[in-house]
């Protein structure tokens, strides 16, 4: 609770956005081979799970880490074109639309970013999350045909190889645009 009113603080909360239920995600951390699940409106079925995977190309004698958020129930994600999800910042806009050439997908797999290793000790992040600190991952419930708008807040720490998810929001009225982070 406490966090969320750090960050509100640094920014006025504006007065048209939805109520919110928020989860506080404790700083869960997705190392290599690890996983996390996410229920975002407390029905006890997952909503977004986060996971890894294993790729190698011994021909290329390259191995990649990948690191996943998959929507799962009634859980969806905005991809574009290429399967990528937007890196959102605090404040941007999630609407209940398809929106920024984003369409919201069920059964949804998104690859946030992995880790190349070409040679021993060698290696490189790369994915549209690398680097990522303190952004948000826009989501969508659907409760009875309704969109329900949200967001989870994450970091990927490439020095400690490792996804950090901090909390969720998700609004508590149907069909309603939210703001990342609020």
């Amino acid at each position: 609770m406490t966090m969320i009113c750090v960050y509100a603080c640094d920014k006025p909360v504006p007065s048209n956005l939805p109520p919110m239920n928020y989860s506080d995600l404790t700083g869960q951390q997705i190392s290599f081979g690890g996983r996390a699940d996410v229920d975002l409106d407390g029905d006890s079925i997952i909503d977004v799970r986060f996971s890894t995977l294993l790729v190698g190309d011994p021909l290329a004698q390259i191995d990649k880490e990948k690191y996943f958020a998959e929507s799962r129930g009634g859980c969806l994600l905005p991809l574009d074109t290429n399967d990528n999800a937007p890196r959102m910042n605090l404040g941007d806009r999630i609407l209940a639309a398809d929106f920024s050439g984003h369409s919201w997908l069920s059964a949804a797999s998104v690859e946030l970013v992995q880790k190349v290793k070409s040679a021993p000790g060698s290696h490189h992040w790369e994915g549209k999350w690398a680097g990522s600190n303190h952004n948000y991952l826009p989501v969508q419930v659907r409760k009875n045909g309704q969109p329900y708008n949200g967001w989870i807040e994450l970091s990927v720490d490439s020095m400690d190889e490792k996804i950090i998810l901090y909390r969720a929001g998700i609004s508590k009225i149907a069909g309603r645009e939210v703001e990342a982070g609020f």
